[in-house]
């Protein structure tokens, strides 16, 4: 297919330019057939998205023009069957590409000094000139304030990092982001944005709403939080409120350790590990929450097995009317991917004050299926969502990634909530009672997200609607001599309530190998 951009510019040029221009395009066909010519032999099709360098009546003058080149260029451009037979050194295509550019003036020499350059890299969709946008960038840096006079004795006394970006910039990097995010500013302004989505050669045309499609924020401005008290990674092993459960492991022999894994007597009593009272005796809701405890060292243990068990809390909301199919559909499904429930993320490019309202932070807050990735089919909806910035090589605002949960925007409209203006982990009702929050920035712990029961009930109840935990784990016995796994149990169970203040639940577990062992609450 051939360039709108780039035949509008061929048609102004004299025919012995356009000849030495098809003699180049023939020979670099010949060279690269394989990999261009799919691309060639679509040539008689002509883009007719809008350019913002022509004006219409621009565009028809030289429609006819375009037109007739498009049926030449064709017809110069060798078939797939002479490309197999034809071989040319790639030194003759340059030979021709040189004669074409020596032909043409100055100005239309750097048109297409790009133009040609953009077609033979096999792109399909017309796009701006690199080399100019950083022409543009630089000059309006310089036009912004810097001089050599002013910044360049200071910015050579930075350390020197290498390959890797440095904690303190150049001020002639600041200048030139800003010139950078202003020539972003013109395009929004001026030209159709198109979303890179699928695969390169399939894009999707998209309206530009902000610079976090394509990603282009790199500080939260709406915080200061510089870390939580949990990584993500790894284990929590001190004992905090919101999680009323340990392991801890004594010293036992194989036998033992084996039996330790396979006895389902020894899980946590989930309905204690969802149903949690703080210091002031209020009760939560825990929705989403991860534990591990792996087996340490022990003082007089010789044996290189060693036990692990680890479990992950998640929630959804369904109708009565639905929960029926609900518990039908899970009966004999494991609940431990990591994304058997997809919760909502911000992605990285939402600022945390954003959340819900803004265009960036566009959320689906209504009874669906999960599409993203089929696990659940029964219609549903998560009632937290996770605020996540990942600290990239030129963020120095935070000591580490951040993430932090919050409600969906479901229990924002359902509850009537509002984020506490004083505390980024806190979510309050009209009467400015505490109804959810993230303890991991409050306290040295895991993060949870965590839903005032009183609250929750009551809109549980009013609504007719069932909050519905679904806990996936596993038990392992772990050789540390050669890593590999000697034995472990998957357990799955499910706990709801309607908000009658009561807890009910289903579970099932196996050993790996083995049948499934069911056992059926109330």
């Amino acid at each position: 297919m051939w360039l709108r951009r780039e035949l509008l510019l061929l048609a102004q040029v004299d025919d012995s330019s356009r000849a030495l221009f098809g003699d180049a395009v023939g020979k670099t066909t010949l060279h690269e057939a394989q990999r261009f010519h799919s691309l060639i032999s679509g040539s008689h099709e002509v883009d007719r998205a809008p350019n913002a360098e022509l004006g219409r009546d621009d565009e028809n003058d030289i429609d006819s023009d375009v037109e007739i080149l498009c049926q030449q260029m064709s017809a110069s451009v060798p078939t797939e069957e002479e490309s197999d037979v034809v071989s040319l050194p790639r030194e003759d295509a340059d030979v021709a590409w040189d004669k074409f550019s020596a032909s043409l003036d100055d100005t239309a020499k750097e048109a297409f000094r790009w133009a040609n350059g953009f077609w033979r890299n096999g792109d399909i969709i017309a796009s701006f000139s690199r080399k100019w946008a950083q022409r543009w960038v630089c000059k309006h840096a310089i036009g912004l304030g810097w001089t050599a006079e002013l910044f360049e004795e200071f910015e050579k006394s930075l350390p020197y990092d290498g390959r890797a970006r440095p904690r303190t910039e150049r001020i002639g990097k600041k200048y030139q982001r800003i010139a950078f995010h202003k020539f972003l500013a013109h395009m929004a302004d001026n030209v159709h944005y198109i979303a890179d989505e699928g695969y390169f050669d399939t894009p999707k045309a998209s309206r530009y709403r902000g610079p976090w499609q394509p990603w282009e924020r790199d500080v939260d401005p709406t915080h200061w939080l510089r870390r939580t008290s949990d990584s993500g990674w790894g284990e929590w092993n001190a004992h905090v409120w919101w999680r009323p459960f340990e392991y801890k492991f004594a010293l036992a022999s194989d036998d033992a350790k084996r039996q330790w894994c396979a006895d389902p007597g020894n899980l946590p009593k989930f309905e204690r590990c969802i149903k949690i009272s703080d210091e002031s005796k209020n009760q939560w809701y825990s929705l989403r929450g991860f534990s591990q405890w792996r087996e340490k060292e022990i003082s007089g243990d010789a044996s290189p097995l060693t036990r692990d068990i680890w479990f992950r809390i998640n929630s959804i909301i369904v109708t009565q009317e639905d929960f029926s199919r609900l518990k039908h559909e899970l009966r004999d499904k494991d609940y431990i991917s990591p994304d058997f429930v997809s919760s909502t993320s911000t992605g990285h490019q939402v600022y945390l004050r954003e959340y819900p309202w803004h265009p960036s932070a566009a959320i689906q807050d209504q009874f669906a299926e999960d599409e993203a990735w089929g696990e659940i089919k029964t219609p549903h909806v998560v009632p937290y969502a996770e605020y996540e910035w990942e600290q990239g090589s030129g963020d120095q605002s935070a000591d580490m990634s951040l993430g932090l949960y919050m409600p969906s925007s479901f229990l924002i409209e359902k509850m009537v909530l509002r984020f506490d203006p004083n505390r980024f982990d806190c979510w309050m009702d009209n009467g400015g009672k505490e109804v959810f929050f993230d303890p991991s920035l409050k306290f040295d712990g895991p993060s949870f997200a965590l839903l005032h029961c009183t609250s929750a009930d009551k809109v549980l109840a009013d609504e007719n609607l069932v909050l519905v935990w679904l806990i996936g784990g596993k038990k392992m016995i772990v050789d540390n001599s050669s890593r590999p796994v000697k034995a472990r149990m998957v357990f799955n169970t499910m706990l709801w309530t309607t908000g009658d203040g009561e807890i009910h639940d289903a579970s099932h577990h196996y050993m790996e190998g083995a049948e499934r062992k069911r056992h059926a609450g109330a």
